[in-house]
């Protein structure tokens, strides 16, 4: 915890949120919305989403709309690009706006705040976009205490030269509290030389503010957006996946159970299933509490339907193996890879997945409440130790 002298409680504590919640994803979006109003529950304290952004965020989403080429898909980015910026107006973000590399964000935030926070989501990732290094790990004098929370990278800080590790180790020295996601985000701090008693393993922010996830609404919305009038189960995915791609979960859903269940794309258009483009952050996690079965690649896809208490099933799509995998690491943390499998091969051949369906069948529910108030608890900890200072 930060230790030392407590604020004097006649002063609202100033914190500025430094994280993703530009990207077109369901996730970094709630994450980022979860955090700043979970903050600002908390007497003494005024939250805000630091609105900064780099050039490259821009220019990969640009890319991503020029380069589809499937036009039924080509439509359906479009349309749900144009709901998440309509949703940006419901963000606690800062009253001016800031876009570039580290001097214009040192500038922008210089003296703003009594405190920075870095994170949630994979703001430390050093081989995506924003490369290293990157305003997201607080370098240099900001005029205000530095600390991270629930932040991920997993990525590794080997590649980086000697430099640019001695570097990285002297930025999260600076950190009052360094607060991570992740097991391999941990490692990869230790292999820096900074103490592992300074290192803390968070909840992901979805679990911390109760975003009060509406079962019935949920329903409404699916029957109404993807014209479901049957009686038939309604499993949600949440899978990225080609048309080529062998074998395909879309199509193989459809042909082995498609008589049976009502599968429906809730994320990435999948040309197998039925799709709907334009939904809200606020009604997607209704509808992942709607459904009565998710399977999810996605990590904020099986954060939602837990704690929404709907049966769900991750599916590795992403990582190389399961030490990179946040979905494995989130899993083996709630000792719940019963419910994990690692590429669509292996999906269809173990008995795990039948007793997923089972789940569906049979209308059973989970129960996340002890996760979701050890969460909250823990929470709790880390605000007080933010109220002090050194």
């Amino acid at each position: 915890m930060i230790t030392s002298a407590v604020l004097q409680t006649d002063s609202r504590m100033r914190i500025g949120i430094l994280t993703y919640f530009r990207p077109i994803n369901y996730g970094a979006y709630l994450q980022a919305y979860a955090l700043s109003h979970r903050l600002n529950q908390e007497e003494g304290i005024e939250a805000e989403i630091i609105d900064f952004h780099m050039p490259q965020e821009d220019e990969v989403y640009e890319k991503q709309l020029a380069l589809q080429k499937i036009i039924p898909k080509m439509f359906f980015e479009r349309a749900r690009f144009k709901t998440f910026r309509e949703a940006l107006s419901q963000q606690l973000l800062s009253d001016s706006a800031c876009s570039g590399e580290i001097k214009e964000f040192t500038d922008f935030v210089d003296g703003k705040y009594d405190v920075i926070i870095a994170g949630s989501d994979e703001i430390w990732k050093i081989d995506g976009c924003r490369g290293y290094p990157t305003p997201y790990f607080l370098p240099g004098e900001l005029g205000c205490k530095k600390v991270s929370y629930a932040a991920s990278g997993r990525s590794p800080f080997c590649k980086l030269n000697k430099e640019d590790q001695e570097s990285l180790k002297e930025y999260f020295d600076d950190f009052s509290y360094i607060g991570v996601r992740d097991e391999k985000t941990r490692d990869e701090i230790l292999t820096l030389g900074i103490s592992a008693d300074r290192i803390h393993m968070n909840f992901d922010p979805s679990f911390v503010y109760d975003f009060k996830p509406d079962r019935e609404r949920g329903k409404e919305l699916l029957k109404k957006y993807y014209k479901i009038y049957g009686k038939k189960k309604i499993i949600a995915v949440l899978v990225k996946e080609g048309l080529r791609e062998k074998p395909g979960l879309g199509r193989y859903l459809m042909e082995k159970y498609g008589k049976e269940f009502d599968f429906i794309a809730i994320y990435e258009w999948n040309a197998y299933l039925k799709n709907y483009p334009k939904i809200s952050p606020f009604e997607w996690k209704d509808m992942l509490a709607g459904a009565d079965g998710v399977i999810s690649a996605y990590f904020h896809g099986i954060c939602f339907s837990y704690i929404a208490g709907t049966p769900f099933y991750a599916l590795e799509k992403r990582a190389k193996n399961n030490e990179e995998s946040k979905l494995y690491d989130l899993l083996r943390r709630f000792s719940m890879l019963n419910r994990y499998s690692f590429k669509v091969q292996e999906l269809i051949s173990n008995s795990r997945f039948d007793d997923f369906l089972n789940d569906v069948r049979e209308g059973r529910r989970m129960n996340s409440e002890i996760i979701v108030n050890q969460a909250r608890t823990e929470f709790g900890w880390f605000i007080d130790g933010i109220r002090k200072f050194e």
